[in-house]
Formats: structure tokens, sequence, C-alpha cells
């Protein structure tokens, strides 16, 4: 500020930019609850990945994460509560396909079903990599030869 006013400079502006500055270091951004990774942590999965639009038994779509746990897949909204447990002993996954403006992977368990939807530019990215990510926790075990 003396430098400013030393050159001649109205003593507004730099006050106000003084005030800006100490406000912007002393603010502390509001901390956001729990992270992803300590979720995945307490939740005791392997990896997480994009879970696209969630369609749930109600017809309702929500965006949704997919925790790959160990025995089971878990589907988390984004406030990282648990939507969906699916048991992996019990399920089948279709692999990822195009379907109208989009892409959809579909997981069948005994009487429930997961179908997401994935858009945008990174669609079948995303659907895919969820689709592979599940079906090598389903196909875990190695054929036995005879």
């Amino acid at each position: 500020m003396a430098m400013g006013l030393h050159r001649g400079i109205r003593s507004g502006p730099v006050a106000v930019a003084v005030v800006m500055l100490l406000f912007a270091l002393l603010a502390v951004p509001e901390r956001q609850g729990i992270s992803i990774d300590a979720r995945r942590r307490e939740l005791g999965a392997l990896v997480v990945v994009d879970g696209g639009l969630f369609t749930g038994a109600d017809g309702k779509q929500r965006r949704a994460k997919l925790f790959v746990a160990g025995d089971r897949l878990l589907v988390v909204n984004e406030d990282l509560r648990v939507l969906l447990e699916l048991p992996y002993h019990k399920c089948r996954a279709q692999s990822a396909e195009a379907s109208g403006s989009g892409w959809r992977l579909r997981i069948e368990c005994d009487d429930q079903q997961a179908e997401f939807t994935y858009e945008g530019v990174f669609a079948e990215h995303f659907a895919r990599v969820a689709g592979a990510t599940i079906q090598s926790r389903l196909q875990r075990e190695l054929p036995v030869l005879r």
C-alpha cells in the first residue's frame, strides 16, 4: 500500500486489493464431508469406478459410484450412502452396450437388477471400464482342468 501511495496511485483500489488478499489468505474453505477414498476404505472396497446414472427399483435415476469390494458390489450415491449391495456369487453382468444416445451396463442378481446409463463424450469408456472391473470380480475362480 505504501508503494502505491508513493507512486501516486490512489489508495482506494490498493486498500481494496490488500483486504481481498488478506481475506483470501485467512478464509478457510468449507471442509466437505467424508472423501470418496475414506468411504472406500470404510466399506472395504478395492476400487471405485463411475456408475453413471443408476436406475433403481423405483425407476428414479441418480448419479452413482460403484464400490467394488472383494465379495460384493456397492452402489453409492453422491452423498456416499449405499443405495444397493449386490453379492457377487449371485450376480452376472452383461457387457456394456450402446443404447440410444449413451451406453448401458446391466447387472442382474437373483431377485435384483441394477442398470447404469452413461452419457457424454466418455460414455463408452466409463461403461466399459465399469463392466470390465465388475467382470473381473465375477470371474475370480480359475478354471479346473481335467
